[in-house]
Parts: structure tokens; sequence; C-alpha cells
């Protein structure tokens, strides 16, 4: 229902935020499964607060959040062990205070694990986060939108702890649309990534960042 607020519950398989201004407050959600997305959200004004997103026991999920919509906001919440914690493809987009950390594919082993993945949207703001994502696995940050026409312009990483990964950030068009202004400010680095592939902290491809 537009407008809902869902406060104080607790969530064992995928919550669908399909309507507008949405709020979902000091909630726990449980979800696992190789395709399985613990928060799918499909509409405008969603606003996740104070929620803990995690796969139960020894298990992953696909994603913890899954982003679609404009003017959506993350804050304050704890989300781990999916193949990519969150994914974004809509904006505004706003995630800040969060912890987000320890991704696994446990439930699907050739799984290709980002911490954060941007795969499309328009002024993505993440800021004052701490993310931490395992050695040799990709990125925390893949700013990548990488089908049909999808854009990310305007996404800002600031004053964020980035750890882990091969590299810090992967910036890379692998769609017919485009990557313009991603900035990174004064974000604190944890010195665990392990750049055996790429050799750097960032890769750009074909970006205007």
């Amino acid at each position: 229902t537009a407008g809902q607020v869902i406060t104080n519950m607790h969530f064992t398989d995928t919550v669908y935020l399909n309507a507008a201004n949405i709020t979902l407050r000091n909630c726990q959600i449980e979800a696992s499964g190789s395709s399985t997305k613990a928060v799918l959200v499909n509409a405008d004004g969603a606003l996740i607060e104070n929620c803990t997103i995690v796969a139960p026991g020894a298990t992953s999920g696909y994603m913890g959040i899954y982003m679609n919509g404009t003017n959506l906001t993350v804050r304050r919440c704890n989300i781990s062990k999916f193949e990519n914690n969150m994914t974004i493809e809509g904006g505004p987009t706003l995630v800040e205070y969060s912890y987000l950390h320890d991704s696994s594919n446990v439930s699907n082993p050739t799984g290709h694990r980002d911490c954060v993945e941007v795969y499309g949207g328009d002024d993505v703001t993440l800021q004052m986060n701490r993310m931490v994502h395992p050695a040799g696995e990709t990125s925390v940050i893949n700013i990548a939108p990488w089908y049909g026409a999808n854009n990310v312009r305007r996404c800002t990483v600031q004053d964020c702890f980035l750890d882990g990964g091969n590299m810090i950030t992967l910036v890379d068009l692998q769609s017919t649309g485009v990557i313009n202004y991603a900035r990174f400010l004064r974000n604190k680095l944890g010195g665990h990534t392990d750049p055996a592939v790429i050799g750097r902290y960032a890769a750009l491809n074909n970006a205007d960042a």
C-alpha cells in the first residue's frame, strides 16, 4: 500500500516494496537462495531504515537489496551474506550510515560477488558507509551498467570506509549507455585489497569519471 510504514517485523522471505513511499524500519529480513533478493524495491520513494538484512545460517542469497525507482533511501542498515549485498538501478538514491560486509556465494559457488553494484541510475550517493568485501573477490563498489541502454550519471562515493576485493572500485561501461561524473571523495581505504588481477584500486573502461 502506498505510504505504508512497516516496523518491528521479522521476515523470512523476500520483502516486496512495489508501491510508492513505503517505509521499512527496524525490521530483520532473512532470505537465501541463488536467485533470491531479500528486499526488492520497484517503486519510488522507498525508505529502508535501521534494518538487518542477512542470509540465515550457512547459506547465502543473491541480493540483499535490489533498488529500482526514484528518491530511494537506505539508512543505518546492516547487510551481509549475499552474493551482491546491494544492487542499484534507479535514482536519485541515497545510501548512508550503513554496514555492508561479508558478501557470500555459498549458495551459488560460481557467482560473481560485489559488495555494492551500481547498474543504473542518476544521482546515486553512497556516504558515511562501512563497506568491507572479501579480498580476492572483484570489487567493493562495481559501477557497471551492463545491459541495454542503462546509464550511471553523477554517482558519488564519499566519506566511506572501503576495504577488500581485487579492487576498491570497478568502473566499467558494458551497456550502450554512459557513465558520467563518478566521484570518490574523502574515503578511507582499509589496506586489505588484493589487486592480483587488475593491479590497482580502480579500473576505468569507456567512462567519463
